[in-house]
């Protein structure tokens, strides 16, 4: 069995970065990835957004927290589905997700180009 991504997209913001309860360090970033499509002879560009989280040691290198809004980056890791519980009120409410457990990130020298030139 093979459980297996490979992405190369842009970050949608800085690397968020925190810690589990359990003291565990977790890191979180967007990527988006982009395709065009025909519609209607009009060529359209479709993006999805992937969420993707790394545990442990590589979250605490100057690396991945040098990571900003709009880099370009590689991305290896695995798919993981798992649903995420909140209380809300005296409800648990639950919802699935679907994120990528990384493996592997690295930058890429292309930076998105932006309206602001940001």
């Amino acid at each position: 069995m093979l459980n297996k991504v490979t992405l190369i997209g842009y970050t949608g913001k800085p690397v968020e970065q925190k810690s589990t309860s359990g003291g565990t360090a977790v890191a979180r970033v967007s990527v988006a990835t982009s395709k065009h499509v025909k519609k209607n002879d009009e060529w359209q560009s479709v993006t999805q957004w992937h969420e993707c989280v790394l545990f442990g040691k590589p979250t605490e290198s100057e690396y991945i927290t040098s990571i900003a809004k709009g880099t370009q980056v590689f991305v290896e890791g695995e798919l993981q589905h798992r649903k995420y519980q909140k209380m809300i009120g005296k409800e648990k409410v639950e919802w699935p997700v679907t994120e990528i457990v990384v493996s592997s990130l690295k930058k890429l020298g292309k930076a998105e180009k932006t309206e602001a030139g940001e």
